[in-house]
């Protein structure tokens, strides 16, 4: 699987808009849109993804030590392409992954070998989710009263697997967190992690009055702008 490392976490469910200038990218967004049709009648061409894996930070692109081991599949759903070879994508989380093994030189950007993960329930007890929504709805009412661009009130998941991706797809939550909740090996573990999280940030902005930011945000985004 090509893999486009970002230093952000995608989740499955969560929606990705990708500005595509680095050569490299180039290349990789041609050889997913280009594939060759398989021979035999009703043959389609490979459905469009990659792998987005998010950076370590510190740590160079071009092996597993570069990037988190756990990752999510993006299918792409919209590509404009412009006149000089840049390209805007829309793409939608699927899948997790993790990755068994990194190939940095058959092709100009990375390629992995990755094993799928499958989503089981784990010590998943009927009230974590409603645990979870209460603190995640109180988080963003925060920092929503502090002017962060969240409105009080919208709308959140409810379904357990959804609402523990929903966490993780915060902006204001730092990164290696997120990395963490999509790490989780099941959804009990996943919410427990998402709760404790929650806990934290919402001491943090009641005692700081101030709306987090992580630096991973400042950092370089690998050949894209998201």
């Amino acid at each position: 699987m090509p893999l486009f490392p970002l230093t952000t976490v995608l989740t499955p469910g969560m929606p990705l808009s990708l500005h595509i200038f680095e050569p490299r990218y180039r290349q990789l967004l041609a050889d997913l849109l280009d594939a060759p049709v398989g021979e035999g009648a009703g043959a389609q061409a490979p459905e469009p993804v990659f792998g987005v894996v998010a950076l370590v930070r510190g740590r160079e692109v071009g092996d597993l030590g570069g990037v988190h081991e756990v990752g999510t599949v993006a299918r792409i759903t919209d590509v404009r392409r412009q006149p000089d070879g840049r390209a805007d994508l829309a793409a939608i989380g699927q899948q997790r992954f993790t990755i068994a093994a990194i190939d940095a030189r058959s092709r100009p950007y990375l390629v992995a070998d990755v094993r799928y993960l499958d989503e089981p329930d784990g010590a998943l007890t009927p009230s974590a989710a409603a645990a979870v929504l209460a603190s995640l709805r109180n988080y963003r009412e925060l920092l929503a009263d502090l002017g962060a661009g969240y409105e009080a009130g919208g709308r959140l998941p409810s379904e357990a697997v959804e609402l523990s991706y929903a966490v993780a797809q915060q902006p204001t939550i730092p990164m290696s967190d997120r990395q963490r909740i999509l790490a989780a090996a099941d959804t009990g573990e996943r919410l427990a992690a998402a709760r404790a999280v929650l806990w934290r940030e919402r001491e943090l902005v009641r005692l700081l009055r101030a709306v987090p930011a992580d630096l991973a945000m400042f950092g370089a985004s690998a050949g894209s702008r998201s």
